[in-house]
């Protein structure tokens, strides 16, 4: 299991988020980031191990939607990440889900029609803080 702060988990959850928003374009109008313990993937557990969860909404108009999702995709797709989770539902929703790969961290976009706005949920993989907490 990898060792790094928080502040450093957040930074990379963070920077998921940003790019995110800079291809759609506009601002976030949530945003924040949290951590929680976890347990590791050989099932490592205790109260240095954590993963941070970042969730983030973006206005979005419904025309929109299916057509970000779709963008995203191919983008996520291009970079090699797989695709984990990808629905329609009704007419202008959707949710489009991507493990990073060997980074570990879990991208998810689900829409909504309203209000308006694109979900942006990211988690990280578990790491050990160098600092017992």
């Amino acid at each position: 299991m990898d060792t790094k702060t928080e502040a450093d988990v957040n930074a990379i959850v963070r920077q998921y988020a940003e790019d995110i928003r800079s291809t759609i374009g506009g601002q976030f109008t949530k945003q924040g980031e949290s951590s929680m313990a976890c347990t590791g993937k050989l099932g490592e557990t205790s109260d240095d191990v954590y993963s941070v969860q970042g969730a983030y909404q973006i206005t979005l108009a419904p025309e929109k939607q299916l057509p970000t999702l779709a963008q995203f995709r191919e983008q996520w797709k291009a970079k090699g990440w797989k695709i984990t989770e990808d629905e329609t539902f009704g007419e202008n929703r959707g949710k489009l889900s991507a493990s990073t790969g060997d980074d570990g961290y879990e991208l998810n976009l689900t829409t909504a029609k309203t209000p308006e706005w694109l979900a942006v949920l990211i988690y990280s993989p578990c790491y050990k803080s160098p600092t017992p907490r």
